[in-house]
């Protein structure tokens, strides 16, 4: 094969992508998460407000990431809202948020809170889990 006398074609295509269908998938997967999420964290609020007053660690911390859940939940109305505006407006290109900037920025302050918060919270579950089994007679470093 001789490599001096090879000739390359070069083929330029336009190739674009529509993604505009990513507006829907949000607004549709945001409204079942809420829906979702309502019910079942209210539930498990419900749950741990009826429970006897002795909590155990794990029951603290699952209250925590239930409250940390639900101010996810609570955000989650708002960037429905903003990924239908998104929809509407893909074609002139204009952000028109009208709830305000304090709005937008509580949502994904809201967003992150709940993000870094869960993540605590399963570290600490997991943490509390580890000294359960490995340490099951040292009852005080589980206090």
């Amino acid at each position: 094969m001789d490599l001096h006398n090879t000739t390359f074609i070069s083929i330029q295509a336009n190739c674009t992508v529509d993604t505009s269908y990513r507006f829907t998938y949000y607004k549709i997967s945001y409204s079942v998460i809420f829906i979702f999420g309502v019910v079942s964290n209210a539930t498990a609020m419900r749950h741990f407000f009826h429970m006897p007053p002795t909590f155990t660690s794990t029951a603290v911390y699952m209250a925590n990431q239930t409250a940390a859940d639900i101010f996810f939940v609570i955000s989650l109305p708002l960037r429905i809202y903003y990924y239908h505006i998104k929809a509407a407006t893909t074609s002139n290109l204009t952000n028109d948020w009208s709830p305000g900037g304090a709005l937008c920025q509580l949502t994904f302050m809201l967003k992150y809170i709940t993000l870094y918060g869960g993540i605590f919270f399963l570290v600490c579950i997991g943490v509390d889990r580890y000294f359960a089994v490995v340490h099951p007679l040292h009852q005080h470093l589980r206090k």
